[in-house]
């Protein structure tokens, strides 16, 4: 028994060390190496000889300064990265998630990035995501820095975390088809006027709201878009109305009664709305929402109502 014992043991292990990595091709590779950041997607050139030069052939960046004790230290990983990576092979997307320590800084650093994106890309950037876990930023700073330096106008999707909007997004983002606003102080100048701040993105199909509020309760805050096809909004403040005539899927959680606007959706097929209802509401709730959703006949919505 003792034996037979050893002999399933080693086996086990034999099992375990086998390199299951080893057969697959480069492009399988490139694409794991592109779920990490940039710090750790250069270790895995310790893993084999094999996987020394791979990172340098991903067309994605992910910089993230949270591995790093300072902007500094973080700016030149930032130039050694771009300096050794294989100049031919496009950036395809970029990720830049700072912690909000010398904003003038970063904004250097991240102008560098898309500079190299821009003279080394031929086009090929889509997608960019710019973080910032401390500080509020105005998203102004960054779509300028980006227009400047990335001339191409081929991004499609653009993600944002933690930021302020004074105004439209500008022509700059022909192409783009997914929006994503994640803690966005939604802050029009002036105030109290009719806002629409994505009524300049000519292809945007897909757009994401999380936590977003709306600062100046005296004005229009208006969603509108030709080609929109799916809205999701979480915990969203006072809008005042969604027009969208190809709009397909919406997806509403956390509004309070009072803030449900009106909704213009000719072609909405289906609606999930999560309403929080407030005891001082004199009417039918649902009645309400039917009223403000005008879906139209064989249209699937479901509805939560919770009480706070």
């Amino acid at each position: 028994m003792m034996a037979g014992s050893s002999q399933e043991s080693k086996k086990l292990k034999r099992i375990h060390a086998v390199d299951r990595l080893r057969g697959l091709p480069d492009s399988i590779l490139h694409h794991i190496i592109s779920f990490l950041d940039s710090k750790s997607a250069v270790r895995t050139s310790l893993l084999a000889r094999r996987w020394r030069c791979l990172w340098k052939h991903v067309p994605v960046l992910n910089f993230i300064q949270k591995s790093f004790p300072n902007l500094s230290s973080f700016t030149k990983h930032i130039h050694r990265i771009l300096s050794l990576r294989f100049h031919q092979i496009p950036v395809s997307s970029i990720t830049f998630k700072i912690c909000g320590d010398k904003w003038g800084g970063a904004m250097k650093a991240f102008g560098k990035i898309m500079r190299y994106a821009d003279s080394h890309g031929g086009g090929g950037l889509h997608r960019l995501s710019f973080i910032d876990d401390k500080v509020q930023f105005n998203i102004r700073e960054v779509t300028d820095a980006i227009a400047a330096y990335h001339h191409n106008e081929s991004l499609k999707i653009l993600m944002l975390r933690r930021c302020t909007l004074e105004r439209e997004f500008d022509s700059h983002f022909k192409l783009l088809t997914t929006l994503e606003l994640h803690r966005c102080d939604l802050k029009p100048y002036p105030a109290g006027k009719l806002f629409d701040p994505f009524a300049n993105l000519p292809c945007l199909s897909h757009l994401k709201l999380v936590g977003c509020l709306v600062s100046h309760h005296d004005t229009r805050f208006m969603i509108s878009g030709l080609q929109l096809l799916v809205l999701e909004i979480h915990f969203s403040g006072s809008i005042s109305e969604v027009c969208a005539p190809k709009l397909k899927s919406l997806y509403w959680w956390g509004s309070r009664s009072r803030y449900l606007p009106k909704l213009n959706l000719p072609a909405l097929d289906h609606a999930n709305i999560h309403v929080v209802l407030t005891f001082n509401v004199s009417h039918s709730p649902f009645q309400r929402v039917r009223f403000c959703i005008s879906v139209g006949d064989k249209k699937e919505v479901q509805l939560r109502f919770t009480c706070n």
